[in-house]
């Protein structure tokens, strides 16, 4: 089973959306775009809070050594 991380390759500020996206297997610029979206539409500050509490709350990938 695939665990959710943050994408710091593909990041633009934290890299919660582009794991989010990587773990359902959606295009990170398609998620990026629902999200604006979304938040515009709820109030802008909701939606930076939730993707505050995400950035806090997903795990960034383990090291490769």
């Amino acid at each position: 089973m695939a665990k959710l991380y943050k994408d710091l390759d593909h990041k633009d500020i934290f890299g919660v959306l582009a794991g989010l996206a990587q773990y359902y297997g959606i295009d990170r610029h398609n998620l990026r775009v629902i999200w604006i979206v979304i938040t515009c539409l709820t109030g802008v500050l909701p939606g930076i809070l939730v993707y505050m509490v995400a950035a806090v709350a997903i795990p960034e990938p383990p090291i490769k050594k």
